[in-house]
């Protein structure tokens, strides 16, 4: 079993601002989550096709209920009505914890070289596909997983020389 599972925001893809990908001229949280959903889709993607005897899994955790609010400062006064107004719609964090740990173990997601593996798997909340295939395929048509690729190994570079320096 190789298998890489990255939680995030599968299936909120959109079109990303290609000759600003560190967001640096366009940034705002709108365009920040655009950026992190597309650019870990697609590198779900193309790393699938570079190394096909390993998954890759790009999940979005749903809602899940966790004391990060109370974390970030916020008193329980606020949070716990908050949160008692999202039950309906939220999951529970160990639960969260087992679809995570499903996908990072089940069969059901099967590397690119095993008969009827596709490699990368964009799952919902519930384990459930998902993904905005009209933009992940205008984005492959495009070579945007390439460019992306660069990008990411270009800010790696740049980070690890600096590291250098210190």
């Amino acid at each position: 079993l190789s298998r890489c599972v990255s939680v995030l925001a599968a299936g909120r893809e959109a079109d990303i601002i290609l000759d600003d990908l560190s967001l640096k001229n366009n940034y705002s949280g709108s365009n920040a989550l655009k950026h992190a959903a597309t650019m870990n889709s697609l590198m779900a993607i193309h790393l699938a096709q570079l190394h096909p005897g390993t998954s890759f899994v790009h999940m979005s955790p749903g809602v899940v209920k966790t004391n990060m609010l109370q974390n970030m400062g916020f008193p329980k006064w606020i949070t716990t009505p908050f949160f008692f107004l999202l039950t309906p719609l939220s999951v529970d964090i160990k639960v969260s914890g087992e679809r995570h740990l499903y996908a990072s173990t089940s069969l059901d997601f099967p590397p690119k070289s095993k008969n009827g593996g596709v490699g990368a798997y964009l799952l919902d909340w519930d384990n459930s596909p998902v993904g905005n295939v009209k933009v992940l395929k205008k984005a492959k048509e495009e070579g945007v997983a390439e460019r992306v690729w660069k990008h990411t190994l270009e800010v790696y570079r740049t980070v690890c020389e600096e590291g250098k320096k210190w």
